[in-house]
């Protein structure tokens, strides 16, 4: 796992905890608390004492929370939209939701992206 990668989905990780920015004392449900992390220590020193585990615990979190795609988001949001043969929306994301197509992949691909997350809207 790339370092950025990582750091992005511990983020998301704190959040989804959290519902908040930063980490706090109180938040038992997340799998770095000194409860879930099976080192019984601080969850900002899991890192230093044992990085191979703390990156393990990213990844099954990871694995069980995946991010959420631009087609759920749409669909969510637009439940009765029309939907191309894929079950994804029968339009361009890149329309809705900026950016650019991915060179060479189909619609549903590119709307089965991961969503970046967007910190000026948490």
């Amino acid at each position: 796992m790339e370092f950025t990668e990582y750091i992005k989905i511990k983020q998301r990780m704190v959040k989804y905890n959290l519902k908040m920015r930063a980490c706090m004392e109180d938040c038992g449900e997340c799998a770095f608390h000194p409860q879930n992390n099976g080192l019984k220590c601080h969850c900002s020193d899991i890192e230093l004492i044992d990085p191979e585990r703390a990156e393990n615990i990213v990844k099954q979190w990871a694995k069980e929370h995946p991010a959420k795609t631009y087609a759920q988001d749409f669909l969510s949001k637009f439940p009765k939209a029309p939907k191309d043969n894929y079950g994804t929306p029968a339009a361009c994301r890149k329309t809705i939701y900026g950016g650019s197509c991915i060179d060479n992949a189909d619609c549903e691909d590119c709307w089965n992206e991961p969503m970046e997350e967007d910190p000026a809207h948490d």
